[in-house]
């Protein structure tokens, strides 16, 4: 099997978060990021201009991930929490 290079165009808002990662050959293969409060982000990945999975992120006081939600186009859905030690090295 050969190799598969994909190029992607991103954008970023005026706080240089990025909010935008699309796919310079298929437009509508892209991930949105949106910031909705001090503590949480979401990312929108579509396929083809179809939203295939939501996720939410929320973060804690360090700016690090504390936990996640997600769902898909299939219904199905997960979470996951996130555990750091006292050097804010990621444990679980």
């Amino acid at each position: 099997m050969g190799n598969l290079i994909i190029i992607y165009n991103l954008g970023y808002d005026d706080s240089d978060r990025i909010i935008s990662v699309t796919s310079a050959t298929s437009a509508g293969d892209k991930f949105l990021f949106s910031y909705t409060s001090a503590g949480k982000y979401s990312v929108d990945i579509y396929n083809g201009n179809v939203l295939s999975i939501h996720s939410d992120a929320y973060t804690n006081i360090a700016g690090f991930i504390d936990s996640t939600f997600q769902y898909n186009n299939s219904r199905n859905f997960s979470s996951e929490r996130y555990v750091y030690n006292a050097a804010n090295q990621l444990v679980e």
